[in-house]
């Protein structure tokens, strides 16, 4: 087994900078160490993530740059592709020039929007993200993204945020923050109560609590018509991989059942590629519970 000389404690544990690092070539060489970057070095030992590389390259960026558009939404935990071939975006302020790595993809701007986050690094705000990356998400995608922000911003955040950068997407970005809602607990359910809203019927209640006879609080639905008592609760992989989840799943369907209530649970599968069938059984309840109903648009199966 090979034995390294230890790294002084100044650089054990995160990315350095190799020119400046003051170890030696064959030391910088060795292959307990990682070159994500040029100039840069890191333990091979520690995750090779997102975060991983957004602080390395971080050691040999110019003062002022931080990172934005798709690079600043993953770090930010927004539900948009990821892919291990992306480029790192990174904006600098104007004049400073675009960063020209391999791997990274260079930004001016002339307006700062950044925040730090642990451990160090610079991104875009939220708001300022989504105007960055809007051009490159259909409107599904947009809203699924504004969704998720309103967990922890509201909607005049955002609202402050668009209006407070020009962008030629604003009126897509206004179209999708007037249809997000608060409390959406995945990008499915947005893409459910979209189809939903599209093939004509009322918008159902996002997250709404459904309650017995005594006032106890039973379930939490992901999208209900609580005057017509039918609700939707879409089910990703864990209902059925979680034993635990799929006896409270039961006990939680038959108590609704209880009260009077029909629960319409769907899937992956009843969304891709038509949701059709879906909402032809959504029809059918909402009718038979006394649910004017106008002519439905019903994409095609």
């Amino acid at each position: 087994m090979t034995r390294y000389l230890a790294l002084p404690r100044r650089l054990a544990g995160r990315p350095f900078r190799a020119s400046t690092s003051g170890l030696s070539r064959s030391r910088l060489r060795a292959s307990d160490l990682a070159a994500p970057h040029r100039d840069v070095r890191v333990s091979a030992a520690l995750a090779d993530d997102l975060l991983m590389r957004c602080v390395a390259l971080s050691t040999v960026l110019p003062e002022g740059a931080y990172f934005s558009h798709r690079t600043a939404a993953l770090l930010w935990g927004l539900p948009i592709a990821d892919s291990d071939v992306d480029d790192l975006h990174v904006t600098v302020p104007t004049p400073v020039r675009a960063p020209r790595i391999r791997g990274v993809t260079g930004h001016q701007s002339r307006s700062i929007e950044r925040m730090r986050m642990p451990p160090g690094v610079w991104v875009t705000t939220p708001g300022r993200t989504i105007c960055d990356v809007a051009p490159g998400l259909d409107r599904v995608q947009l809203v699924t993204v504004i969704d998720h922000l309103l967990r922890t911003r509201t909607v005049a955040d955002l609202t402050s945020a668009i209006a407070a950068h020009p962008h030629p997407q604003a009126a897509r970005l206004r179209s999708a923050l007037a249809e997000a809602r608060p409390g959406v607990d995945s990008p499915r359910e947005t893409a459910l109560r979209l189809a939903i809203v599209d093939a004509g019927f009322p918008e159902p209640v996002v997250n709404g609590y459904i309650q017995s006879g005594e006032g106890f609080i039973v379930a939490k639905a992901d999208l209900s018509y609580p005057g017509y008592r039918v609700a939707l609760e879409y089910e990703g992989d864990h209902h059925r991989t979680d034993r635990r989840q799929w006896f409270r799943d039961i006990a939680r369907y038959r108590e609704l059942e209880s009260l009077g209530w029909v629960a319409l649970r769907v899937t992956a599968a009843d969304l891709i590629p038509s949701p059709r069938v879906i909402l032809e059984q959504l029809a059918l309840h909402l009718r038979r519970r006394g649910c004017p109903l106008p002519r439905l648009r019903l994409p095609p199966a």
